[in-house]
Formats: structure tokens, C-alpha cells, sequence
């Protein structure tokens, strides 16, 4: 990964599109997340259709900032959904090797983001 990837590298467009309806709840318009983000009213629409397509990683960076100034809490709850999903899908995909990996590059048994990032990048190195 790049020095810019960052948590919008892992989140889905489901969760992507749940940042945008947290932001419409708590009151900003179409209009007004499509002037902040750089993007058409059209793009902000297109994006809450799941099977449309969805904001690039930097619109996403934009997001997240956007969201959690107007609902810490709720954005937070929103990625570690996405953080959950994610080590579910490594979970299965990989198994006794993803926690092995894990296991030995994190001797205090917390799981962070940066040990499944670092894991499972190398387990997709091994793979080639």
C-alpha cells in the first residue's frame, strides 16, 4: 500500500453509502455534500444506489472528515462495522494462517487495524 491509503482503502460501498446517509440525517442536502465532496448532486444520488457506483477513496477521505465532525460516534460505529466485515472476510478466506500471522507479529493479542493490514497483505504476497 501507498503512504496514501488509509481507512477508505477497506470500506465497502454499503458503508460507504451509510457515511452519506448518516450526513443526510443529520441535515446537509445533496447539494450541499456534493459542494463539499467536489462531485455533482447526480454522484451524490448515484452513490446511495448499492449497485451504482460509489465515492473514490479521496471523496471517501472527504467523507469520513465530513462525517465524523457532524456524528463521531456514529461514524465510528459505521467503520468498525466495516473493520468487522473486513476481518470476517480475511477470516475465511485465510483462517489458521491469518491468525498464526497475526498471533506472531502481535504478542499482546489485541487485533488492530494496522496487524490485519500488515497480515493480510503478506498472506496476498504469499498467495502469488
Amino acid at each position: 500500500m501507498g503512504p496514501r491509503d488509509g481507512l477508505s482503502e477497506f470500506v465497502s460501498r454499503s458503508g460507504r453509502a451509510k457515511l452519506i446517509k448518516l450526513l443526510l440525517r443529520n441535515g446537509w442536502s445533496t447539494v450541499q455534500l456534493a459542494a463539499a465532496l467536489g462531485v455533482t448532486r447526480q454522484a451524490v444520488h448515484a452513490w446511495l444506489k448499492r449497485e451504482k457506483t460509489h465515492p473514490c477513496n479521496h471523496n471517501l477521505n472527504k467523507l469520513i472528515s465530513l462525517a465524523s465532525s457532524v456524528d463521531k460516534v456514529g461514524t465510528a460505529k459505521i467503520l468498525r462495522e466495516e473493520l468487522k466485515v473486513f476481518s470476517e472476510l480475511l477470516q475465511g478466506k485465510f483462517g489458521r494462517a491469518l491468525k498464526d500471522n497475526v498471533d506472531q507479529s502481535n504478542l499482546s493479542g489485541t487485533v488492530t487495524r494496522s496487524t490485519l493490514v500488515g497480515s493480510s497483505a503478506s498472506l496476498f504476497r504469499e498467495k502469488r
